[in-house]
Formats: structure tokens, sequence, C-alpha cells
């Protein structure tokens, strides 16, 4: 399953945030992998990660739930939507 992460930097964990970004690349843990990341000023960013155990998605907001403000929002893609679509006309 993919899934949607959205980050925001609060200003006053800026410092903190940057610190342990550098430090550790802010890597996925393993099962979780980044399909893309992309950041920008102001300190807001997204990335697109997959992975089968959602599991593995909480463990990575864990790390960071304390220094940015970050939002999950899991998909499916179309390709592997065997029901009628969400948004069919009846």
């Amino acid at each position: 399953m993919k899934y949607l992460l959205h980050w925001k930097l609060p200003l006053a964990e800026f410092s903190s945030s940057a610190t342990q970004f550098l430090e550790t690349g802010a890597m996925p843990p393993p099962g979780l992998d980044f399909v893309g990341r992309w950041g920008g000023l102001p300190g807001e960013g997204f990335a697109i990660a997959d992975c089968e155990d959602p599991a593995e998605v909480d463990r990575y907001q864990s790390r960071w739930g304390d220094l940015v403000d970050l939002e999950v929002t899991p998909y499916v893609e179309d390709r592997v939507q065997k029901a009628e679509p969400p948004f069919a006309a009846h």
C-alpha cells in the first residue's frame, strides 16, 4: 500500500528537526520504502512511501512525531482497486 506523508516543521522545532535530519538522513525503517521525497521552504515536504505492514509507517511517524507535524494518508493505486471506484455515479 502507498502512503502520502506530509510534514511541516514548527518554527520552534526547526533546529532540532534539522539536526536529527542531518544525523539520520530521515531514512525509513526496513520494510518502508520511499518512492520519492520532496522538501522545501519553509520546512514543509512530502514523501510517497510503500509498505506491506502499516506498523512500519507508525514506526517512522513515532521517530519524528515530537519534532514535526506529520500527516499520513493511505492510498490504493487505481490498478489495485477491484471494486467499483468510490466516486462512481449511481
